[in-house]
């Protein structure tokens, strides 16, 4: 998992591993053990609610985009799908307090996990 806040922190986990810096120009700091990490329990791990008023935002030959809302956690979510094989492209989440934007690239193609560029590793 990697993420990074713009113009702020950043962070690199790999299995025990994570590589952390506090902003762009920082050192890559590396620490052994990883870092605790956890999925909200409320969105992922509860058990299935359906989602209410669905609608299509979009259908053209660019993008499928659905918009619903989850009303147990009070979020609105924006999906963006392939309009020929309706795979997921993007995922956005709005709530009070938080916000997600997911981007989804390289679908069914090998990954390859690093350790961050400057990390010395």
């Amino acid at each position: 998992m990697a993420y990074s806040i713009a113009g702020g922190g950043s962070a690199v986990l790999i299995g025990p591993d994570s590589y952390h810096r506090d902003g762009p120009a920082d050192r890559w700091q590396h620490d052994r053990g990883g870092f605790p990490f956890g999925w909200p329990t409320a969105f992922y791990r509860s058990e299935f609610q359906p989602a209410a008023a669905i609608r299509v935002l979009r259908a053209d030959s660019k993008a499928v985009e659905l918009g619903f809302v989850r009303p147990v956690i009070t979020a609105w979510f924006t999906l963006d799908l392939d309009p020929h094989t309706f795979v997921l492209r993007a995922m956005h989440m709005r709530a009070e307090g938080r916000l997600m934007d997911d981007t989804v690239t390289a679908t069914n193609q090998p990954i390859s996990i690093r350790p961050p560029i400057g990390s010395g590793l």
